[in-house]
């Protein structure tokens, strides 16, 4: 792993065979190392704060699109995804963000699908009982950066959500926290207004390399 952005050497996933991948990514089990995690992800963000702001004040500016402005601002959310995992695997490789990745989750219709899905499952929670809802709506955080990074690898849309329900429910108080806590410190930023522009990019930037350390990143880079 490239040490410059995190403390926790984690080996690449083996690409081989996607069966063989499902497997191991079934194995893992959701850890917490929020203090590392927010280093790591202040880190990138200090090199990149320019791209960052710019997403955000993007972000922001469709949410006010009729009809389409949440789902324009989800798909962004997913470009971002792609950003900040390629940023933690080769900053070398790739220094900086363009404008045009952030608009990388619009080919996949996959990750809308997802999201779609994840929706639909936790509001079915949320109205059969609050707390299956609640549940879901925990386990179910990391199916889309999931995607983001080993759809291409193999890993389908199904495979993405049971794997994430699989990690974070060996260790629901561990997702909980993380996901808790992450999201808290997203709102902190909405109420202060102009602290959005940090903490948006760092509640994405969290959910990276949580997933990078938890389960590990492909070994090549997205064509």
């Amino acid at each position: 792993i490239n040490a410059e952005y995190g403390e926790v050497p984690v080996s690449s996933v083996a690409l081989s065979d996607p069966e063989n991948l499902k497997r191991n990514l079934l194995e893992k089990a959701f850890f917490w190392n929020f203090r590392s995690w927010f280093k790591s992800s202040w880190e990138i963000y200090k090199k990149h704060w320019a791209y960052f702001i710019l997403f955000t004040l993007m972000f922001i500016a469709v949410q006010f699109i009729p009809y389409i402005g949440g789902i324009i601002g989800m798909l962004l959310m997913n470009g971002f995804l792609w950003v900040g995992l390629e940023l933690i695997r080769s900053p070398d490789e790739y220094p900086r963000p363009v404008f045009i990745d952030f608009f990388r989750g619009f080919p996949m219709y996959q990750l809308l699908l997802i999201s779609i899905a994840q929706s639909i499952l936790v509001c079915l929670g949320l109205l059969v009982l609050i707390l299956p809802g609640l549940y879901l709506m925990i386990v179910l955080s990391f199916a889309v950066p999931l995607y983001v990074e080993f759809g291409e690898a193999g890993i389908g849309m199904l495979d993405s959500l049971s794997v994430s329900v699989s990690a974070l429910g060996k260790n629901f108080c561990a997702a909980l926290g993380f996901v808790v806590l992450n999201t808290m410190f997203l709102w902190v930023g909405w109420l202060v207004i102009v602290g959005v522009l940090v903490t948006l990019p760092m509640f994405l930037l969290m959910f990276c390399v949580a997933l990078r350390d938890v389960f590990g990143q492909r070994d090549s880079h997205i064509a």
